[in-house]
């Protein structure tokens, strides 16, 4: 559109296509005013296609956009209750949407920390895990039943957050690395009359 006609756009159309994965549902609506808001219900990659137009012109932008997924519903809980030093301690993971390209670091409370995530350069959110060693960066779907071996008795913090560009959930989970029952003791009541 020349500058003389742009300023009278009637009508403004969009077109989303689904780039990676292809298949997924195509957008494409039409509004009358310059700004408007479009749903996407899926996290694709797409490619956007908008025509300002009038009846006497139109002008076409393209552009390269990604939606995606925030995390939510993100917890980590004990997966066995008593271990000893020097034993696999578990913790298992869940969540309700682990969101797209999400990373997940776990400070083990040990001075050992782990990143685990399918898209591991883009893991830059936490400084503090920059100088975390190859060997403890490993695929998310190992987050949901961590496994670590504490050399040394002691109550231990376990921090995880779960982050994307999007959205960031925190917990921490505690416990006891100890030879000794840290069980609920067995309590027996008698009812005795005087």
């Amino acid at each position: 559109m020349s500058d003389a006609n742009n300023a009278f756009a009637t009508a403004y159309d969009l077109i989303a296509t689904p780039v990676v994965p292809p298949g997924g549902d195509v957008v494409a609506c039409t509004h009358s005013t310059p700004e408007f808001s479009v749903l996407f219900n899926e996290s694709l990659a797409y490619d956007v296609v908008i025509t300002a137009r009038n009846p006497m012109d139109s002008t076409t932008v393209t552009k390269s956009v990604e939606i995606q997924e925030m995390v939510s519903g993100f917890l980590v809980v004990d997966g066995n209750s008593q271990v000893k030093a020097n034993e696999v301690k578990l913790l298992n993971a869940s969540f309700t949407a682990v969101g797209t390209k999400t990373c997940v670091y776990v400070d083990f409370g040990d001075g050992v920390k782990r990143i685990y995530s399918d898209f591991l350069p883009t893991c830059t959110h936490i400084a503090s895990f920059s100088s975390v060693a190859i060997g403890d960066k490993l695929p998310l779907s190992s987050v949901y039943t961590m496994q670590h071996v504490y050399t040394t008795d002691g109550f231990y913090t376990v921090s995880a957050t779960a982050q994307n560009d999007h959205s960031s959930e925190t917990l921490t989970v505690s416990f006891s690395i100890t030879a000794l029952d840290c069980g609920k003791p067995a309590v027996d009541i008698h009812n005795r009359l005087v």
